[in-house]
């Protein structure tokens, strides 16, 4: 049973977190099942490990309620920051919050945390079909930007075909960080 009132923590994750992050690993790819034709092996593990996020330097998130791990972020930075240049570019390559602590408002939290820690260039790409989380990203970026600038813009958004799926990819620049909470 979830408590009446829980506390979330969102931050960088360390390598030290690795074993708890493959098994949220594991549980993402439980639900993204429903979307890709996805088994896991004969030891029921998908195999999706986060280590290369760790080993490249890509920052990887994790999120908690009350302690307990609930949801991760890996993401990849395509220019990598460098002193002599502020041109970040990320792609979130892998986002999960678990079943429970949706639709309250912890995946959009969890997601402006990181944008706000991660300030650049964004896209985040999303299968076409999967059409909750078409309409989360859509919200979550809308709703992130409107604070940046006090309007309503719309985020980038572009089709397209990569094998034989239809993706929408949602591109936005956040240049400063913003402060939200869940």
């Amino acid at each position: 049973m979830k408590p009446q009132s829980e506390t979330f923590d969102f931050s960088r994750a360390q390598p030290s977190d690795s074993e708890v992050l493959n098994r949220l690993l594991g549980l993402y790819m439980h639900d993204m099942s429903e979307w890709f034709d996805v088994l896991p092996d004969d030891q029921a593990d998908f195999g999706l490990r986060c280590d290369e996020y760790f080993q490249s330097n890509h920052p990887v998130f994790i999120a908690r309620a009350d302690d307990r791990p609930i949801g991760f972020a890996l993401v990849k930075a395509a220019v990598p920051p460098s002193a002599a240049s502020r041109d970040f570019r990320y792609e979130l390559d892998e986002f999960f919050v678990m079943r429970g602590h949706r639709t309250r408002g912890v995946g959009t939290g969890f997601a402006h945390h990181i944008w706000n820690e991660l300030p650049g260039e964004w896209i985040i790409r999303v299968l076409e079909r999967n059409a909750p989380a078409v309409s989360f990203w859509r919200l979550a970026i809308e709703t992130y930007v409107m604070k940046a600038t006090e309007a309503t813009p719309k985020p980038a958004i572009e089709r397209h075909q990569w094998d034989a799926k239809t993706w929408v990819d949602f591109r936005f620049c956040n240049g400063q960080g913003m402060s939200s909470a869940p």
